[in-house]
């Protein structure tokens, strides 16, 4: 049952880290998520920057915060997809991977068309023609990006909240089990107290008994329990051995005594003999004398 209790520790342990491991990972997605959803708002901003860049210095400084978002949402999905171990949801972030990558490029492509709008005349409508085309590829990207970010932000609480009901189930169910186990030890521990009480302690508190009886020199009471086959026959048999000795000692004594006594017996008869003797030859004696 020990084993039981520690069998059942250790399973649930296991399993509570398991919960716990799996929130912890579903935590870092969504966190991660966040992250790259901010940095696709970064890359929005960078781009709006760019539409209302009216020098090349300016259109520079958008590339280059464009740039700097699109390194930190790559660095932010590959950790993210690090951490998964759902399918769906590493298909989710490669999906939005290949949507920054896709914005990145086309920002790059815009930043080409308003440098070249800054060195042409504004009545050429050509340039804005592929501006306002880029423009509205790069809004539907960054919208489908943020909703499938989104999507995968809930889907990762979701995941968290979900494992962390499970480690509390766990949590519940191991302490019920061990709870049992308890109880069922307790039990087996009364009912081996109680076998105990029947079978040993009870079987020798009569040896005992008998023991005293022999000590006051009662050897008529047999031996309880002489034929066990187990510790306690053996002591059983122990006792048996003092009372036969006990017996033997007692008709030994019996014999002495009434040796002595017979022997007692024999002298006394031979001693009034021999005085009826010696009665009867003093008394021969003095008649013959008279004589």
């Amino acid at each position: 049952m020990v084993i039981t209790m520690l069998t059942t520790t250790w399973l649930t342990n296991r399993m509570v880290g398991e919960s716990s491991s799996l929130e912890r990972q579903q935590l870092i997605i969504s966190r991660n998520a966040v992250d790259t959803k901010a940095s696709v708002r970064g890359m929005q901003v960078g781009v709006r920057d760019l539409r209302l860049a009216d020098s090349t210095d300016k259109v520079a400084a958008a590339v280059a915060f464009i740039t700097e978002n699109h390194e930190s949402a790559s660095k932010y999905l590959n950790e993210a997809m690090s951490a998964m171990a759902v399918g769906v949801d590493s298909d989710r972030m490669q999906k939005v991977k290949g949507m920054t990558d896709a914005y990145f490029a086309l920002a790059g492509a815009l930043a080409k068309v308003i440098g070249a709008k800054l060195g042409q005349s504004a009545t050429d409508t050509s340039l804005k023609g592929q501006e306002e085309e880029l423009r509205a590829k790069l809004l539907g990207i960054a919208q489908n990006a943020t909703k499938t970010l989104d999507e995968g932000v809930n889907a990762a609480k979701e995941s968290a909240q979900q494992a962390d009901v499970d480690k509390i189930a766990i949590q519940s169910l191991a302490q019920k089990l061990n709870l049992g186990v308890g109880m069922l030890v307790l039990m087996t521990l009364a009912a081996s107290a109680a076998f105990g009480s029947r079978a040993i302690a009870k079987p020798i508190a009569r040896i005992t008994s008998a023991m005293g009886n022999l000590a006051s020199g009662d050897t008529t009471a047999q031996v309880p329990f002489v034929g066990r086959l187990d510790e306690i026959g053996a002591m059983a048999a122990a006792v048996d051995v003092f009372r036969e000795a006990a017996i033997t000692n007692s008709r030994l004594e019996g014999d002495a005594r009434a040796s002595r006594e017979q022997q007692d017996a024999e002298r006394a008869a031979t001693q009034k003999r021999m005085e009826m003797e010696a009665e009867q030859l003093r008394f021969a004696s003095e008649h013959l004398g008279a004589a």
